[in-house]
């Protein structure tokens, strides 16, 4: 059995783990490693054992010594910050993606909807723990689109509109994710309703 520690870490170096971050992050071996500790976190945060689990846990499914994990990260906090971190920037990149064209709301619904599906243990685990943040940080992606087509709203009538509108859309993948286990064939069915919502803004404004 591959083992879980190493020696004794003591109190951690804060300093010294910054110092070895900083020298090692474009270091291949370094981001091969990271990356098997996101995969694994990945997994356990959608398992929902990660406070069980631990540093050591983690480091003995990534198959490294336990003090491997303090080369990437300051504690399971900053691990969890970090992983968020690197799916943040997937959604910019998704964002960038989209708008570099002058995209329908059916294309900007549709490559959302297959992200989220690419992402599923990523949006499951956080379904789970009840976090809508991550659903709502994907809503800047479209909030663009629909700028453009409610430009006939003033500021305060669109933020109202926005604001009901990201709640819907949160519903409709709590439902999609809980009932549905993020069904491929339920795509365009969902892209149809986001539609229909953003088209009769409006009415639920009186």
């Amino acid at each position: 059995m591959f083992p879980t520690r190493m020696y004794n870490t003591g109190t951690i170096n804060t300093g010294h783990i910054m110092a070895r971050l900083r020298k090692n992050c474009t270091d291949i071996r370094f981001l091969k490693v990271q990356e098997r500790f996101f995969d694994v976190l990945g997994k356990t945060l959608h398992e929902g054992t990660l406070a069980k689990t631990g540093v050591a846990g983690l480091a003995g499914k990534a198959k490294v010594w336990d003090t491997t994990f303090y080369d990437h990260f300051r504690n399971l906090d900053d691990a969890i910050k970090q992983y968020d971190h690197r799916h943040d920037e997937e959604i910019k990149n998704l964002r960038d993606d989209i708008l570099c064209t002058c995209p329908t709301m059916e294309y900007t619904f549709t490559k959302i909807l297959v992200f989220i599906k690419s992402n599923k243990k990523y949006y499951k685990a956080h379904l789970e723990r009840q976090n809508p943040a991550p659903f709502f940080s994907i809503t800047k992606i479209f909030r663009p689109i629909l700028a453009r087509s409610w430009s006939f709203y003033g500021r305060d009538q669109f933020d109202l509109c926005f604001r009901m509108f990201s709640g819907e859309f949160y519903g409709i993948i709590h439902f999609w994710g809980e009932s549905e286990k993020f069904n491929e064939s339920k795509i365009n069915g969902h892209v149809a309703r986001l539609i229909r919502l953003a088209q009769n803004a409006t009415q639920r404004l009186y």
